[in-house]
């Protein structure tokens, strides 16, 4: 479990997959970090990377923007079909 600012996070390995579950705000200040544990994850070269959202509070653009090279660094180290999954968007 890692929690440097704004978002804490708990990444699970179960075979070949790495669930990474992201609480808080997913915002400008907090975006870098949510880049910096994806790659961390994906230092273990997992088959795929599960990202669950559902206890993010709030996302704006800036998180959105992170969420999206988040997804393009999983493709690009072959932890794909990227998964992610959310019960909301962008707070509220």
């Amino acid at each position: 479990m890692s929690g440097g600012g704004g978002i804490t996070s708990l990444a699970l390995r179960e075979g070949g997959t790495v669930v990474l579950g992201v609480f808080g705000e997913l915002d400008l200040l907090t975006g870098p970090e949510l880049v910096d544990v994806v790659t961390d994850c994906l230092s273990v070269r997992p088959v795929r990377l599960v990202l669950d959202v559902s206890a993010v509070s709030f996302c704006d653009a800036s998180g959105l923007t992170a969420l999206l090279g988040a997804r393009d660094s999983a493709v690009q180290a072959g932890a794909g079909p990227w998964q992610g999954y959310s019960r909301r968007c962008c707070g509220s």
